[in-house]
């Protein structure tokens, strides 16, 4: 499943990977500098809890909006065009646009709805602006398509952590299906600290998990 511009990544202590699409040269040459330095601010919220302080690189204004610029012109020559969508909605909801954000992740969920990654960034976007119910569906339907994306889980189980009050049967789950998805990766070893945590601080349930819904449609 290809990758677009904006796509947010789990955080790291300085920077986070970013992944590119190959549709345009122009956005490889200033999205790449634009999106490797906005993830590294990204998630604030979601990932407020991993103890990881954000970079203090800021991307130029005007790599910034040349990308925005591109991406737009881009809908706008083609406006079923879901992967510019689902970049321009990382972007916008990078900058703190998430109103505007959420519309064009809508777009691009209702061109292509099976599309695993849209649907992850789309539930970030919603989860960044408190929308928790909203994300923790958008977060189901993405696990359903993709049961083995190790960020996806490591979100939601995030998520469970943030809701108020705390779901921790459900992040615990998440958390370990995480690990059990992919266990070298970055998620992993974020859902690994996010259970220690857990543990630490006398959350982590006796019982059995509580298995994550797959079939959400």
């Amino acid at each position: 499943m290809s990758q677009h511009p904006g796509s947010r990544r789990p955080s790291t202590r300085s920077s986070r990977p970013a992944a590119f699409s190959p549709a345009m040269l122009l956005a490889v040459v200033v999205g790449g500098m634009l999106v490797c330095s906005l993830i590294a601010t990204s998630l604030s919220a979601i990932v407020l809890d991993s103890g990881s302080p954000p970079s203090s690189t800021q991307p130029a204004a005007a790599d910034s909006q040349k990308f925005e610029q591109m991406l737009r012109a881009e809908i706008e020559a083609n406006p079923d065009d879901a992967a510019a969508l689902a970049s321009l909605g990382n972007v916008l909801a990078l900058r703190g646009a998430v109103e505007e954000a959420i519309a064009q992740f809508e777009r691009a969920v209702a061109i292509d709805p099976d599309n695993a990654q849209y649907r992850r960034d789309f539930a970030l976007t919603l989860a960044d602006d408190g929308k928790f119910a909203d994300a923790e569906l958008q977060f189901q339907r993405s696990i359903a398509l993709d049961p083995h994306d190790a960020d996806a889980l490591y979100f939601l189980g995030a998520l469970y952590d943030r809701w108020q009050p705390p779901r921790p049967a459900e992040a615990l789950a998440a958390y370990q299906r995480a690990i059990a998805a992919a266990p070298d990766s970055l998620s992993a070893a974020q859902a690994r600290d996010a259970i220690a945590r857990l543990e630490a601080a006398g959350r982590t349930p006796m019982a059995s998990p509580v298995t994550i819904q797959e079939d959400a449609q």
